[in-house]
């Protein structure tokens, strides 16, 4: 199987980046944490600075105890999807290149050259390995942060306890989810996390009480019927199905897409074979396999 280097992405992110330079240097971005932070919807999740919106004050006052935590989030990494402006583009530029080298001897060059051999890995809307290793790190934060707080824990207590320091069973946290798999895979990874099995004395292989049972309670809500899914609202909102209205925002990208690329189209296509035409979605398609292929082989 093929791996491309990570400097190949970065390499190649830079080259497909639009104007995020600053206004003091106009050279086109490299920094690909800077550049992650830019992908829309595949970007994953970033923390705002703690005094965000002016915050001035923040954690816990003095004598005060946390009664209650909530955190609401999306799933994290995945491959593309099944929608046409996502993996239908990156999937037929793949096949595109592969038509290309069956039929000719030139090749591409510079930022471009790992497309000499370039084969395409993904699979399609599942959560990917790197998905799997943030939800689990988001889990352990969110213990550390709102875990050890809510349940007042004693010292040294590294992990959830599901039983008071009398004995006693504390009454069960509630984690939801849908039936689709890179949702429930998220709470899976993320219930890992938080309920923390890295740290028993003695080590427990086997992990069903730390992903569904005996420490919290588990609500999956199915996808595709006719249930009132308050986290899929594709399901909760009929008109999504409606041509023009549910695809309204899918079909904005591709006005979009030639405003916003023409340039960086320009600049692919000095590194492509005189005979392979770059086309501005052909564009768009690398700066998703790019994204994907950070989130997919780091």
């Amino acid at each position: 199987m093929h791996s491309t280097p990570l400097s190949s992405f970065i390499v190649l992110a830079s080259a497909v980046a639009p104007a995020l330079a600053s206004a003091a240097n106009d050279s086109l971005v490299t920094d690909i944490n800077f550049i992650s932070q830019h992908w829309g919807q595949i970007s994953t999740y970033m923390s705002n600075p703690a005094d965000a919106f002016g915050v001035q004050w923040v954690g816990l006052p003095a004598g005060c105890q946390v009664e209650q935590a909530h955190t609401l989030q999306r799933h994290a990494q995945r491959f593309p999807t099944s929608y046409i402006d996502d993996g239908v583009l990156t999937e037929a530029f793949a096949q595109k290149v592969v038509d290309f080298r069956a039929n000719h001897s030139s090749s591409f060059s510079g930022p471009l050259s790992f497309l000499n051999s370039y084969k395409y890995q993904m699979n399609e809307s599942y959560l990917t390995g790197i998905g799997a290793r943030t939800e689990f790190s988001l889990g352990v934060d969110f213990w550390n942060r709102y875990g050890r707080i809510l349940y007042n824990v004693s010292a040294g207590q590294v992990s959830y306890n599901p039983d008071y320091a009398n004995g006693t069973a504390r009454p069960k946290p509630v984690l939801r989810t849908t039936s689709q798999s890179r949702i429930r895979e998220s709470q899976i990874n993320w219930a890992l996390g938080f309920f923390g099995p890295t740290y028993e004395t003695v080590p427990v292989p086997k992990l069903t009480d730390y992903t569904d049972g005996d420490f919290f309670d588990l609500v999956v809500i199915p996808e595709g019927g006719t249930e009132n899914n308050t986290l899929a609202s594709y399901d909760s909102c009929f008109n999504d199905d409606l041509t023009g209205i549910g695809d309204l925002g899918d079909q904005d990208v591709f006005t979009y897409i030639p405003r916003y690329l023409k340039n960086a189209t320009a600049r692919l296509q000095q590194y492509a074979p005189a005979d392979f035409k770059f086309t501005y979605n052909n564009t768009y398609a690398v700066q998703l396999l790019c994204a994907y292929g950070m989130y997919i082989v780091s």
